[in-house]
């Protein structure tokens, strides 16, 4: 059924006491099925009747489809604001996302002790020791000593800010930008056995405090803690070439043990190996008797 374009309340009864009725009338008065129909006042009367009975059907009708009319509204208002509502909450969260991503390229700040200042200058690792750790790989002690802290320091200054360029000084005294490898091996650096035992002691330290850069797991940091007691605690380390016996052992050993362990079957640094450790000391003995015909 075709809904209806004009409200019925708005309508009015046409005049069927009119002229332009006559014909209908007259045809309601003859009409056999219309017995109670004899004169033209109950024919007008007929005709009223009848459509004041439609007309209450067509408000009837009319009501319903307002009221369904309403409804549907009521159902895009809700479904718009139900989208929008959506909408809303995904901008909402995109835009928390969008905040945690750059959260993440930023430092936190920390809470301002009132009573603590400076104790001392942070050491900076060297960004090449920092890349080994990190991929639990091997790299020469030397990286944790004071003199790799000091290059690395220097190296940053030269760095400029998020580039990973260095600007570098021409013979004609121009600049130019250069690509550089923040984490290149440094020309400086010396082999494990070229340390001093001292230098061992100090580097030792900072290697063993830097290892969770590798997410060593806590028994492996353990294990290199006591590599070291034990070899500081050893009787051999205070007779005459101790120190330098035990600079050769700790190079050997300590590099054996990553290449070991990148080959999947690693031991425990802890125990020291008596035949090794002698052999070093020959080794270094020997050295010494050469050195001393020589002169």
């Amino acid at each position: 059924m075709d809904p209806l374009q004009i409200d019925p309340n708005l309508e009015t009864c046409p005049a069927f006491d009119t002229d332009i009725y006559q014909i209908i009338k007259t045809a309601l008065i003859n009409d056999p099925n219309s017995p109670n129909i004899t004169n033209e006042e109950e024919a007008i009367q007929q005709l009223r009747n009848t459509w004041t009975a439609e007309n209450e059907a067509r408000k009837t009708r009319w009501e319903q489809q307002q009221e369904a009319e309403r409804e549907e509204a009521a159902q895009r208002r809700q479904e718009a604001e139900e989208a929008d509502r959506l909408q809303k909450e995904e901008e909402k969260k995109k835009t928390e996302e969008q905040k945690k991503e750059k959260e993440k390229t930023r430092i936190p700040i920390r809470p301002i002790p009132s009573s603590r200042g400076i104790q001392r200058l942070q050491d900076r690792l060297h960004p090449y020791a920092k890349k080994k750790l990190v991929a639990r790989k091997f790299f020469p002690l030397w990286y944790c000593l004071p003199e790799a802290s000091y290059e690395a320091t220097e190296y940053e200054r030269n760095l400029t800010e998020d580039t990973g360029f260095s600007l570098v000084k021409n013979l004609d005294t121009t600049y130019a930008v250069k690509a550089i490898d923040a984490a290149k091996p440094s020309p400086r650096a010396k082999p494990d056995k070229s340390l001093s035992w001292a230098e061992i002691l100090e580097a030792k330290t900072v290697f063993l405090t830097n290892m969770p850069l590798g997410d060593y797991p806590p028994d492996h940091i353990r294990m290199f803690s006591q590599f070291y007691v034990n070899m500081e605690t050893h009787h051999l380390l205070r007779t005459l070439r101790g120190k330098s016996a035990f600079v050769r052992y700790h190079a050997k050993v300590r590099w054996d043990w990553y290449e070991t362990n990148e080959a999947g079957n690693t031991y425990n640094l802890v125990i020291i190996n008596e035949d090794i450790l002698r052999d070093c000391l020959n080794e270094v003995e020997s050295e010494a008797m050469e050195t001393t015909m020589s002169r």
